[in-house]
């Protein structure tokens, strides 16, 4: 904690003099540091003990000009990245972690005080995960890599010229999306405070009281994707070094973009699993002459809803699994680390999605090719790490304009 203040203090006075050379207004930068503390979330029997977890974050921020259609949709968010190191409460079996994560934050004004929610998504480093001779007993962490997922909401002010204070509680989630095995996942829940400095705080609040003018475009629009996907087999904690298993899919869906940087879609995602097929072929899990490869199939019914950044958007998805023979097979013979209705019949998806052309030319081909990548979860648990090339396609209704 020493070491980041010092590192805090170094920046800041290398900011403020590099901020000091130049005269343009329009950038707005900020630096700050925050300290988290909290508890991790026991959602597994054979979770570890733990104590107080701690994150100390170093956070660079700057003010979007509204350069790009985007900014503006979104009231001039801002956009940064995170230095972390954590720890989890129990340094002999979780260890620590130093994580790197992008991010925007969303801001809503009430005179100076400043009400917003940040989202990130990166990546993190352990320095003790599971290992089956040395560390046996973390089952929360199965991977030296993980992703490092964090939600904020925080209320700033300011208290003395170019600096502000913020407090505030935040979610962080580290998982590797079941690629390795043991993966219980850790779930830290905290609160947290910090101080910031800002080189232009007057404009913070005047650049966000521009209006912004949304796009609306009144077709719905029919999609598709190839889908492939890699994880171990079932479950959060065993079986241990297992092989790994190929998920293929497609996907069909119609999407409306509502405004210019928000889409809603519904459709169906199909999967056929490897591992599902090579464990019934061992195991008496259907009686003899039933077709397994029927049963290694998942239908899955979905809404989603993306937020566009440019060519670049951050997507979810909430499902209800139609078709899951195996799962619910499963959950008769196994005690599965979560069952039940909630394991067998929700299956949800997270990710990023790149997009290959610019708003501007989709609107004249009609055609919006993308890569997406993405974390699939059956009941809130990591069920593998999806890869997909998709696209949209038909041509958009004539742009609105709304103040």
């Amino acid at each position: 904690m020493n070491r980041a203040i010092c590192c805090f203090c170094i920046l800041l006075f290398s900011h403020g003099s590099s901020l000091a050379q130049t005269d343009s207004l329009s950038t707005i930068q900020e630096i700050s540091l925050h300290e988290h503390v909290g508890r991790l979330v026991k959602i597994h029997g054979e979770y570890p003990e733990n104590k107080i977890s701690t994150l100390t974050e170093l956070h660079l921020g700057w003010k979007l000009k509204g350069k790009k259609n985007w900014h503006r949709s979104y009231q001039f968010p801002t956009a940064g990245i995170s230095l972390l190191h954590a720890q989890f409460g129990n340094q002999d079996v979780l260890g620590q972690a130093i994580a790197l994560i992008p991010s925007l934050r969303f801001e809503k004004w009430t005179n100076k005080t400043r009400w917003s929610w940040r989202a990130g998504l990166g990546v993190a480093g352990f320095n003790k995960p599971f290992d089956v001779e040395t560390n046996p007993k973390n089952l929360v962490i199965g991977s030296r890599f993980t992703n490092m997922t964090m939600f904020r909401f925080e209320m700033s002010r300011p208290f003395a010229g170019k600096f502000r204070y913020a407090i505030g509680v935040s979610f962080t989630h580290c998982s590797d999306a079941h690629i390795a095995v043991p993966n219980i996942g850790a779930n830290l829940l905290s609160v947290h405070a910090g101080l910031s400095f800002c080189n232009q705080p007057s404009l913070l609040i005047n650049q966000n009281a521009r209006k912004a003018k949304q796009k609306i475009h009144d077709l719905w629009k029919p999609g598709a994707e190839f889908i492939f996907g890699l994880h171990e087999f079932q479950g959060t904690t065993r079986p241990i070094d297992g092989p790994m298993h190929f998920i293929y899919g497609e996907s069909v869906f119609v999407s409306h973009q509502f405004t210019s940087c928000r889409t809603f879609s519904i459709g169906l995602n199909h999967y056929y699993y490897t591992s599902y097929l090579d464990y019934m072929s061992s195991q008496e899990l259907f009686p003899q002459g039933t077709n397994l490869r029927s049963k290694a199939h998942q239908v899955v019914l979905f809404t989603g809803y993306e937020w566009h950044f440019g060519k670049i958007s951050f997507f979810v998805q909430a499902g209800v699994s139609l078709y899951n023979p195996f799962i619910e097979a499963m959950n008769k013979v196994w005690d599965l680390p979560k069952h039940g209705l909630l394991y067998s019949y929700t299956s949800n998806k997270i990710g990023y999605r790149i997009h290959f052309l610019s708003d501007a030319v989709q609107n004249k081909i009609a055609f919006d090719p993308y890569f997406h990548l993405a974390v699939k979860t059956n009941g809130g648990t990591a069920d593998f790490l999806e890869f997909a090339l998709g696209a949209s396609f038909g041509r958009s209704a004539p742009n609105k304009s709304v103040e």
